[in-house]
């Protein structure tokens, strides 16, 4: 339970800087903490503990979906 909210950060912070190039598509995103995978991963972090326990689940399943089915595709 304990690794729920970092595990979740790091795959939110994976997808928003390397699936969905976030940082490259909108130009005023691409400063810190929005272009740093560590620094947005710390914000994350927080901003997730903050949040019920619901929706700390809910992140994670949904953030771990689509975290394996981004690798998944890769590895065509």
């Amino acid at each position: 339970m304990i690794l729920l909210i970092p595990i979740t950060a790091i795959l939110l912070a994976w997808i928003w800087m390397d699936v969905w190039r976030m940082p490259e598509t909108y130009l005023w995103l691409n400063r810190k903490p929005f272009n740093c995978p560590m620094c947005l991963s710390m914000w994350l972090s927080l901003i997730i503990y903050l949040c019920p326990l619901f929706i700390q689940e809910t992140l994670f399943v949904t953030t771990s979906a689509a975290a394996l089915g981004a690798w998944a595709d890769q590895k065509r």
